[in-house]
């Protein structure tokens, strides 16, 4: 008998029941932080699979990396450029984890314990990362993967409840800053885990 696989949906969004190996239901990122268009898209999926917990992303379009980045390396300041992210906060006490995905697979995490805040002086990476990346000069696709009982040492009491928020720098070096859950107005942040939507768990039984 296999595992149940569940998606993760931000709600009040629509809510789609992923069934088979992998989750087929996308979502996507297609206005910018001052909400004018972004052509094409992001496109992006969160997903239990396989007792690991998965972030996906893709855009069909080139995209220009950080220097330094080396597909399943940990490089810091990979937002300097183009970069997906993801934050999972505490749905209480305003500590959250944030992961930065380079389009090649190059990525970097870190534990806050407030906004900007870091919990250690170096950040460290998360153990049995796994990443896949589909990378040329016209779109890119990428995952990140770490197993439920890595993250759930690291973010204790990781379930239902906690806030979670997919965010993207693209276009550089112009740089058009996309959020998946509305965060407010002023200039970019995506440091504000009080405005994080809940994560809902989903199975398709």
């Amino acid at each position: 008998m296999r595992n149940a696989e569940f998606g993760i949906v931000n709600l009040p969004k629509a809510v789609s029941v992923f069934s088979g190996a992998e989750p087929e239901v996308w979502s996507e990122c297609g206005v910018d932080w001052d909400g004018a268009p972004v052509d094409p898209p992001v496109r992006y999926q969160f997903s239990l699979y396989d007792e690991a917990f998965c972030f996906r992303t893709s855009r069909e379009c080139a995209a220009v990396l950080h220097p330094e980045a080396v597909a399943g390396k940990f490089q810091e300041e990979l937002w300097k450029y183009e970069v997906a992210e993801f934050f999972l906060s505490h749905p209480s006490n305003g500590s959250y984890l944030e992961v930065n995905l380079a389009p090649n697979g190059a990525w970097w995490s870190c534990l806050f314990s407030a906004p900007r805040v870091p919990m250690h002086e170096e950040a460290k990476p998360l153990s049995q990362v796994k990443v896949e990346a589909n990378y040329t000069d016209d779109r890119w696709e990428t995952s990140w993967s770490v197993p439920l009982d890595v993250l759930k040492k690291t973010v204790v009491g990781f379930g239902e409840g906690w806030g979670l928020n997919a965010t993207f720098i693209v276009d550089f070096p112009q740089q058009r800053f996309l959020t998946a859950c509305p965060l407010g107005s002023g200039e970019p942040d995506f440091h504000r885990p009080e405005a994080f939507l809940p994560l809902h768990f989903v199975s398709d039984g």
